[in-house]
């Protein structure tokens, strides 16, 4: 895939990823999760947000919600998207009903970048209240 798009074949790429998708065996999700989220990247950095939405769509059936979330605020966050980070981080912490350290302290980091003190403090307010006992510390 990389190599089509250095080309700027992208439907070439495209088809080599439904290929690739089709063909890697059940048991082994870990490649299929890396030949999606691959597309998730080639379609976020050349397509439309409707491609990327269908992408989306696509993945979450078949990936952990809390994870793929994850992956999706991280591109948005390296391509400065920060709302649209948010909002997946927010889809995050909520698949795992509030009780994930990881998607809360994204969201605290998130603020931070943004210059947004006053938010990270009212976050970091929320998730000791979300947060179960055993996982304050890793707040602090």
């Amino acid at each position: 895939m990389a190599f089509q798009t250095a080309q700027t074949e992208l439907d070439q790429a495209r088809t080599l990823a439904e290929r690739a998708l089709s063909t890697i065996n059940i048991r082994e999700e870990d490649e299929k999760q890396n030949v999606l989220f691959a597309l998730l990247e080639l379609e976020y950095k050349y397509g439309s947000a409707e491609t990327v939405n269908a992408v989306i769509k696509r993945i979450l059936p078949q990936v952990n919600h809390k994870q793929a979330y994850l992956k999706i605020a991280d591109m948005y966050e390296a391509g400065g998207e920060y709302d649209k980070a948010d909002e997946a981080l927010k889809k995050a912490v909520k698949a795992k009903k509030g009780t994930t350290k990881k998607g809360w302290l994204r969201r605290v980091e998130l603020k931070f970048k943004q210059g947004e003190v006053d938010g990270a403090r009212e976050l970091l307010q929320a998730s000791t209240r979300a947060l179960p006992q055993k996982k304050h510390m890793f707040m602090f």
